[in-house]
């Protein structure tokens, strides 16, 4: 799936919030998915995930650093399913899949 990052996605993404950054608002306009977290290495789609292309971690690192970066798009490729989001106990996934 092609993820568009839009200035609209960059304008009203939060610096360093990985539930609404600009990567994470993009993929959930285009997804339709609110449980998307992104980290500096993964996105978490409810309980998918995909690994972020190193050209998009450089632009998230820059994005955090500087506040903007040049709307741009990517592949979104899921990889695997998880067995723990980053900041969330095991308790609360074992919760979600029952």
């Amino acid at each position: 799936m092609k993820i568009k990052l839009s200035i609209k996605d960059v304008y009203h993404g939060r610096v360093r919030n990985a539930a609404d950054c600009m990567v994470a608002r993009a993929v959930k306009k285009q997804t339709g998915l609110d449980d998307v977290v992104v980290t500096h290495s993964s996105i978490y789609l409810g309980d998918a995930r995909a690994i972020i292309p190193v050209r998009v971690r450089q632009k998230i690192r820059h994005f955090d650093k500087f506040g903007f970066v040049q709307p741009f798009s990517f592949e979104l490729m899921l990889t695997e399913t998880p067995r723990e989001k980053p900041g969330v106990p095991m308790e609360v996934h074992e919760e979600r899949r029952n």
